[in-house]
This record gives C-alpha cells, sequence and structure tokens, in this order.
C-alpha cells in the first residue's frame, strides 16, 4: 500500500550527531493531538506524517540519529480574544500569542524543548509546554519521551496496515462511533444512503472509551493489532511523564 499526502510544514535542526525533525500541519478548525482518536484510528495523519519525515532525513542523513522533537497543529485563522477591561497593548500581544499557540506533542527532553523555544522561561509563547519552578513540565504540558514517540509511531504504522488490509478485503460496514458528544453520523456525506437507523432494533453505534493516557500507550505498546492479543512489550517504567527526562538524545 502507498499513501501519498503532503506536509504543511517540516523544519530540523541539526548537531553533529543529530537530525531534529518537528512537523507542523496546519488547520482552519481547532485540533489537538488525540491519543484516544489515535488508538481507534481516527487521528493518524500526524503521526504518519512524522513517520514519513523521519525516513526522509534518515535516507539524507545516514550517519545521525534521527529525533522526534515535536507533532504540531498549527490554527491559520486570526484568534478573537476577550478581555472584561480594554487590555493594554503588552496584555493584547500576550493574548494573541496564547491563541496562536500550537498545540500537539513534543519531545520530553529538555535540550530538544530548547531548541523548539529558546526564549522560553514559563510558558511558552510556541509550543504547548510550560516549565514548574524546578524546570520540570507541568501536569498540562503535552510532552512525551523519546521512547512513548516510538511507540505511537510504530503504532500507527501497524493501524494503517490493518486499515488497508480491510479496505482490499472489500470491508464497507457501517460502524460509526460515538465518544462523549462526537457522533460519526453528523457530519457525515452518506448518511442519506448508508441505510444505518437508529431507531430500528439492533442499529447501535460503538461507544469509544475515555482510557488515560498510560493505559493507552501500554495496549499500543503490548497488543498485536492484526490478532489482538498482547505480546508482553510494554513496561511500567517506559510511561513517566518526561519531566526531566533525558532518553539519551
Amino acid at each position: 500500500m502507498h499513501l501519498v499526502g503532503k506536509i504543511d510544514r517540516l523544519d530540523v535542526s541539526e548537531d553533529e550527531t543529530h537530525v531534529y525533525v518537528k512537523v507542523v500541519d496546519y488547520k482552519s478548525g481547532k485540533k489537538d493531538f488525540d491519543l484516544v482518536a489515535l488508538y481507534y484510528g481516527l487521528q493518524l495523519q500526524l503521526v504518519v506524517y512524522m513517520n514519513a519525515a523521519m525516513e526522509k532525513e534518515a535516507r539524507e542523513h545516514p550517519d545521525k540519529e534521527i529525533v522526534p522533537a515535536a507533532m504540531l497543529y498549527y490554527h491559520i485563522e486570526d484568534p478573537s480574544v476577550e478581555a472584561e477591561e480594554e487590555p493594554t497593548a503588552e496584555e493584547l500581544e500576550e493574548k494573541i500569542l496564547t491563541a496562536l499557540r500550537t498545540k500537539g506533542v513534543v519531545n520530553a527532553d529538555p535540550d530538544v524543548v530548547n531548541r523548539l523555544d529558546a526564549e522560553m522561561e514559563k510558558a511558552s509563547a510556541v509550543i504547548p509546554v510550560t516549565k514548574n519552578k524546578d524546570g520540570g513540565f507541568t501536569k498540562n504540558s503535552s510532552v512525551m519521551t523519546r521512547e512513548q514517540f516510538r511507540i505511537i509511531s510504530d503504532y500507527a504504522g501497524k493501524k494503517i496496515v490493518e486499515i488497508g488490509r480491510q479496505m482490499m478485503d472489500g470491508c464497507v460496514s457501517v460502524n460509526p462511533y460515538e465518544r462523549g458528544d462526537e457522533d460519526a453520523c453528523k457530519y457525515c456525506s452518506y448518511k442519506k444512503i448508508c441505510g444505518f437507523d437508529p431507531a430500528i432494533p439492533g442499529y447501535q453505534k460503538r461507544k469509544l472509551a475515555e482510557t488515560e493516557q498510560e493505559e493507552l500507550l501500554r495496549k499500543m505498546a503490548g497488543t498485536d493489532i492484526e490478532t489482538g492479543t498482547g505480546s508482553g512489550t510494554g513496561t511500567d517504567s517506559v510511561f513517566g511523564t518526561g519531566s526531566n527526562s533525558r532518553d539519551g538524545s
């Protein structure tokens, strides 16, 4: 199976032994990296872009280690900001920068974070990362370790193969999902002809469960997608928050 796509933006930073890779996908609507959606195969694009970018850099730099730095979404529409009182010019600029800040996931290595935002002191204006007083990252920071990046990269590759095989096998079953307020049928262009009718007994949507990040990563690391059996490769040591991890990069 051959995939064709276009990465909106690809940035690299190099040192003597590494190439650090950042991919950015421009979006007109609000979008954030969603591990649950990735797990169910609903949000694979950004990880597939990163995989392709890293393969490209590996071909061009066979003597260097290729490191994922960040996978980000950037909202391209002009932001609107609200304030109870007339803000100062500095306050207005800060609100606009906050609204424009990318969303996604960033490598938890402090050296990588510094490459992405060398001027960052507490809260970054350009990446979804905020530092604690001790220099570590807050719980709201969207960071992953190198090993976690590897896990989601491998998982996305396997999921693409699984979906591709289902398509080649002619699988066209109507199997919509629900997840909180999300509904696969809401904006579907084919809902008038697919035949799915929740009023008919036996017709129901898959309800996708909300699962904590660590548990999802364990499932991704320890599950053979094609057979659904556990491979036992996941370990608890893999799944820290990455607050001050170095990962040897």
